[in-house]
């Protein structure tokens, strides 16, 4: 009745927990955590901050992909190499970045806040 799967996933999915998508484990990093647990359906990893400087007024973070599993095959290629942050903050208030930094295949993408 069911069809034969030629593929199977490469973890356990009973094991995967406290994980977020993507964008939540970004705004983790951003409200202060140094490590998010991250799944997006195809790969599990951990968003690291490895690098921080800062000021009382801005910090830059500089954010690796660590434990990285392909959930469908049997390769470990990970095509982005770091996203670097320069944030601002507040009187106890969060803002977001005033500049995004992403090095993904050898390319190097900016985004400015405006």
């Amino acid at each position: 009745m069911f069809p034969y799967e030629k593929e199977h996933a490469r973890v356990d999915y009973d094991e995967i927990e406290n994980h977020f998508d993507p964008l939540s484990s970004f705004l983790n990093i951003l409200i202060g955590k140094k490590k998010s647990k991250t799944i997006d359906g195809r790969r599990i990893y951990s968003m690291v901050v490895k690098k921080q400087d800062g000021s009382e007024t801005r910090e830059t973070k500089k954010i690796l992909i660590e434990d990285y599993v392909n959930i469908w095959a049997d390769h470990k290629r990970n095509d982005l190499e770091y996203i670097e942050i320069k944030q601002e903050y507040g009187e106890d208030a969060f803002s977001m970045p005033e500049v995004i930094k992403i090095k993904f295949k050898g390319l190097l993408y900016k985004l400015r806040r405006i």
